[in-house]
């Protein structure tokens, strides 16, 4: 090429004359915010007018409704509208009391029957043939509702007090039928100064968590005692394992190190602690740092009053332990990678916490209309404030009726500070088993079988609302996006055909199979262990499902019979080097309900799926927490507490759903060019001039384009526009065109990135050629 003679101050002239094209704008943003601290919180509410309704099929019962309330449902008791409300209390305070005032009561309706709330029934064979004889009560009294407002606690979640209180605007005398209506209801909560709740990180990351729950968000700003900060320093960890040693050290196809291994390469730390290290730390004991009988740890209010052996075994240290990495190492995720038989010390690796619930109407019998249970449930270690046995007696996690010291006060702590699923291995196998396939789901970018989902449902019986349960997965279908592909098998249309259901599970698989029916520790969704062991899936399925004890991960087929062989979600998860990378399943019974469509269960299974298509908790343990969290408002509720203890993530906490469509983010960026302040000549290094506002160019210029994509490696090639015109496609790295122009003028340089996957990202600048 030909080297054009170059006058300096001819260059000089003509930048000159250029620059009066050239504008520029600058916007300024300004954000203010004050801090306002009172003695008391006060809310004012209103309510639309109640709606009555006969209830179809149940002459003279009828349904009162108010729009966007939810309705009680406890068992005899009529059910009613009622507003849950989630309140954060300022820093440095607690509830001293809670108090109403309402307008006039208005009578608005006589000789009504509401509806009542149904026994709950658990999901195994027993409860096909029952009938509703077996859940009267010999003992009912007529219903009187004079309580305008009920307390359900306050709760800790990473720092933050939460009050959970109930509205109810209606209130209903059953003997004359009478109904009445306040129109609204002013809540006034008195507060006293106390020491600020422990476990406080000042993090971006919890202040956001919070303001997801709370309906008074103002008082996020009490919090604020310095700039949150990030969590993970260089020291943190993520992600924990915590195992025994011989599970650390197994030498299978695949270890857990394997996993720690890809946990970091995708840029999550991680690391693995040893159930004998926590055991060894005295740190971790009773009167340790993180112990529940020391005052300077941030988790802990009281100290013990009756002896300190309940909380120094195993179970407490491990949980103190994480108390430590959340609070030091800024811990998201723990996975419990252990089993936990009960009938078998040597397979005792990371022992569950049985927590205690009961349940009024479960006809386990047919005749027994009371249960209690212990039931093993990991929310002990996600859920890190108290002890979860203030009056010290043999049961963990007692609601307040059975706490005998205090019977205002949950001995649970409902809010998950860390997200819990646990790998039930017990052997290099299972160890192998379950690494593999969470690594091979996870590296998988894109697959159609992203998209598919399973539902299932069984005949569940007469004393059901819905004899069937495809009828209660219907229910859930308009929660799925329409992006989905949803397959149906129900026993009451014939479609569960034994050879369609193995083709799906083989060949065809789902991402997400979601069942309802019935099961047993050794059967469930029509599957024995056996058959489970037999499949053949190369890609893998999460399930959840309704059915009874097929979770029972400790091995027991309630009441007290204990067996050597693994539940069905074991064998799902870790028997199996196909089946499922990960389930929700019941530990004890799960529970259906008698007379309404809303059960606690399902309520459950919605709220899970709501959390990951509505709210974007696509992680699995994430998701599952807040399909619990999401119920606190009614725990107290014949059944919730029960089911929100026994349903357990055995799985990766950390692993997501993947999008049914792929997402592919392209940043795109003209590197030569730089936007201002250069002079390019004959393609040469730019001379700095600061006085100049875009680049300006003679004898021609590589323009030069850095285009990556999120994952990485898919950019396809990337298109280069002069004034929007295509001069160049470059498929190949590093993406450049050389540029020599005849004309001088102001032009527009603009380069579009394109990804396999029909995404693409653009830069632009503008640019002045000279000659």
């Amino acid at each position: 090429m030909k080297t054009k003679q170059i006058n300096i101050f001819t260059i000089f002239l003509v930048i000159c004359m250029a620059l009066t094209s050239v504008s520029t704008m600058l916007t300024i943003g300004v954000n203010n915010s004050t801090d306002d601290e009172d003695t008391y919180l006060e809310y004012h509410y209103t309510f639309s007018s109640p709606t009555i309704n006969e209830m179809n099929g149940k002459e003279d019962t009828h349904q009162i409704q108010i729009e966007g309330l939810s309705m009680t449902n406890e068992y005899l008791q009529p059910r009613i509208p009622v507003k849950p409300i989630s309140l954060l209390i300022p820093h440095g305070t607690i509830v001293e009391s809670v108090t109403v005032e309402t307008s006039n009561e208005n009578e608005i309706y006589t000789n009504i029957n509401l509806e009542k709330g149904g026994a709950v029934i658990p999901l195994s064979q027993q409860s096909t043939k029952l009938k509703t004889g077996n859940f009267q009560s010999s003992s009912y009294e007529p219903y009187e509702n004079k309580q305008i407002y009920s307390v359900v606690g306050t709760y800790t979640f990473r720092g933050y007090r939460i009050l959970h209180v109930n509205l109810y605007p209606i209130q209903y005398e059953e003997q004359n039928g009478q109904v009445s209506f306040y129109k609204s209801i002013d809540l006034n909560i008195q507060l006293e100064t106390s020491n600020p709740a422990g476990g406080l990180r000042n993090s971006y990351d919890d202040h956001n968590a919070v303001s997801q729950i709370i309906d008074n968000p103002e008082i996020l700003n009490s919090y604020k005692t310095e700039k949150p900060t990030a969590i993970i320093s260089n020291e943190g960890y993520e992600y924990v394992i915590i195992t025994n040693n011989e599970m650390k050290q197994a030498q299978g196809e695949y270890t857990f190190q394997d996993l720690i291994n890809y946990k970091e390469s995708k840029g999550v730390s991680a690391t693995i602690v040893t159930v004998e290290e926590i055991e060894n730390n005295p740190d971790f004991s009773v009167n340790g740092i993180w112990g529940d009988n020391n005052l300077d740890n941030p988790f802990v209010t009281t100290l013990i009053q009756r002896g300190t052996d309940l909380f120094d075994d195993t179970q407490a240290k491990i949980r103190n332990f994480i108390r430590y990495a959340y609070m030091t190492w800024g811990t998201k995720y723990v996975l419990l990678a252990g089993d936990s038989d009960t009938n078998n010390e040597e397979d005792i690796i990371v022992p569950h916490r049985g927590l205690f619930a009961d349940e009024q109407g479960l006809p386990l019998t047919g005749t027994l209309d009371y249960e209690v249970d212990d039931l093993p449930s990991d929310v002990y270690y996600a859920c890190l404030d108290g002890n979860f046995n203030y009056d010290e007696d043999s049961h963990f996690g007692d609601a307040p009726k059975f706490n005998f010291v205090d019977d205002t006060l949950d001995e649970a702590d409902l809010y998950a500070e860390v997200a819990v699923g646990r790998a039930c291995v017990d052997s290099e196998e299972e160890v192998s088993n379950f690494v593999k396939k969470s690594i091979s789901y996870d590296e998988i970018f894109y697959d159609d079988y992203f998209k598919r989902v399973l539902f299932l449902g069984e005949h569940l019986g007469s004393a059901f609302y819905f004899d069937w349960g495809g009828r209660y997965k219907d229910l859930i279908e308009p929660v799925f996006p329409s992006e989905y592909n949803i397959t149906k098998l129900y026993q009451e249309d014939n479609s569960w055909d034994s050879d369609v259901y193995s083709y799906l599970l083989n060949e065809h698989p789902p991402l997400i199979i979601n069942h309802d029916g019935h099961g047993s520790p050794s059967s469930a969704m029509g599957l024995s262990c056996m058959a489970i062991e037999e499949l053949k899936n190369e890609k893998y399925y999460f399930i959840y499902s309704h059915t009874c004890l097929a979770g029972s991960f400790d091995n027991c087929w309630p009441p007290d019979t204990y067996y050597d062989s693994d539940c069905v979600a074991e064998y799902f998860t870790v028997e199996t080097e196909h089946g499922a990378i990960a389930v929700i399943m019941n530990s004890r019974y799960g529970l259906g309900s008698q007379y309404s469509p809303e059960s606690p269960s399902g309520l459950l299974d919605e709220s899970f799926f709501k959390g990951v298509f509505e709210k974007d908790i696509r992680q699995f343990g994430p998701a599952n927490h807040y399909s619990k969290e999401d119920h606190i408002w009614h725990v107290n509720e014949n059944g919730m507490r029960w089911v929100f203890y026994e349903t357990n993530l055995l799985g990766d906490p950390e692993l997501a759903f993947k999008d049914p469509s792929p997402q592919v983010t392209i940043s795109v960026e003209i590197t030569n060019p730089i936007e201002e302040g250069c002079l390019y000549i004959n393609d040469g290094e730019p001379i700095q001039l600061s006085f100049l506002k875009m680049p300006y160019i003679i004898n021609g210029l590589s323009v030069k384009v850095n285009a990556e994509t999120d994952p990485i490696g898919l950019v396809e090639y990337v298109e280069f526009r002069i004034n929007n015109e295509t001069v160049h496609v470059d498929n190949e790295y590093p993406y450049e065109y050389y540029w020599d122009n005849t004309n001088m003028g102001a032009y527009t340089i603009k380069a579009i990135a394109y990804s396999s996957y029909d995404s693409s990202g653009s830069d632009e600048i503008s640019a002045f050629y000279l000659w």
